[in-house]
């Protein structure tokens, strides 16, 4: 994989020198949408909603702000508003995984937001979507690798209306497998270089906590070569729930993450082909302003990531063997 070019952090600005940049998912995701792109732009627009004149948020896309904090009201307005049913541990599980398995998808880019299937997916789940502001003009990097070999997506929030959490998910998928299938340097089922790092970091969550239950989510991608393929595209591989790094609760998680090529009978496929991150905060979330950021990095050969350090105002990953790691690549800042 070719490397693009150096970006670092500082003092919660991105430096960014002759950047070109890219779209945040430069690829189709790998699950069509039976909506038309015309529908779902018409799909997204009918249920965008001001929550300070609708009475109902549930199954509906709110935007921030810059001028009056909404998510108390969304809070608010979807908790009297939502039908909850009473579950037993065993449902309130079911529902869990499977809103996790849904919004992997989604925030990874490999299935497509805002069609039919979303917007009845956030209503019959009791769900808001909190879209996040524009990115930061003074911060932007939206960053791939060189031919979009990677697409890092934009961060987002949904509140659910049943446990009074707030979650903020991010990810990103490689756009172009042969890019990692050609570092396996003729190896088939192997570690691509060391490992690799996901992570969402936000510069302040104020009093939130963030819950147990964070996680980064890995998602297979075939190898992309004639007759080698596993048929995994797109199925969960790995879950990995220990976050690394200096990075204290309210300023996100990063985690580690194995790029590990796997046989099926003949078949080859990579364990983070996509991925996505699922940060849980409290109801104390509704309060808190920032920035938040998703951040991926990948090494081949020797290449490696030694230490991840972040704060409110900074963010920094380490490496070894530099030239055999892409630079951290981002999805931009986007304010909550």
């Amino acid at each position: 994989m070719k490397k693009i070019l150096f970006t670092s952090l500082i003092s919660g600005l991105l430096v960014v020198p002759q950047l070109t940049v890219a779209s945040s998912v430069s690829s189709e995701p790998l699950t069509e949408s039976v909506n038309t792109a015309a529908e779902i732009t018409s799909l997204y627009n009918s249920n965008v909603v001001d929550v300070e004149i609708s009475d109902n948020p549930i199954g509906k896309v709110v935007k921030y702000n810059e001028n009056k904090n909404v998510k108390p009201m969304i809070a608010q307005k979807a908790k009297l508003n939502a039908k909850i049913k009473q579950l037993d541990p065993a449902e309130e599980k079911e529902r869990e995984n499977k809103i996790n398995q849904y919004f992997t998808r989604i925030a990874a880019g490999e299935e497509q937001k805002f069609t039919s299937k979303f917007f009845d997916f956030l209503r019959d789940n009791n769900l808001v979507y909190y879209e996040l502001g524009k990115p930061e003009k003074a911060s932007i990097g939206t960053l791939s690798t060189s031919g979009a070999d990677v697409a890092v997506n934009q961060p987002w929030v949904s509140y659910d209306a049943e446990s009074g959490s707030w979650e903020v998910w991010g990810g990103y998928r490689f756009t172009n497998d042969y890019s990692w299938w050609g570092e396996r340097n003729l190896n088939v089922d192997t570690q691509i270089g060391n490992l690799d790092t996901i992570g969402i970091h936000l510069t302040t969550a104020n009093a939130a906590a963030l819950k147990n239950g964070f996680f980064a989510q890995g998602l297979y991608h075939d190898a992309p070569c004639g007759g080698c393929g596993a048929g995994k595209n797109g199925k969960e591989s790995e879950r990995v729930s220990s976050r690394w790094g200096t990075i204290d609760s309210n300023n996100g998680a990063m985690f580690k993450i194995s790029d590990k090529i796997d046989g099926f009978g003949g078949g080859h496929a990579m364990r983070w082909g996509a991925g996505s991150v699922r940060l849980t905060y409290d109801s104390k979330f509704a309060d808190a302003h920032g920035l938040a950021t998703v951040y991926f990095a990948h090494t081949w050969s020797t290449g490696s990531i030694d230490e991840i350090t972040a704060s409110k105002d900074s963010f920094t990953i380490k490496y070894s063997n530099k030239a055999q790691t892409t630079d951290t690549l981002i999805g931009g800042q986007y304010r909550y």
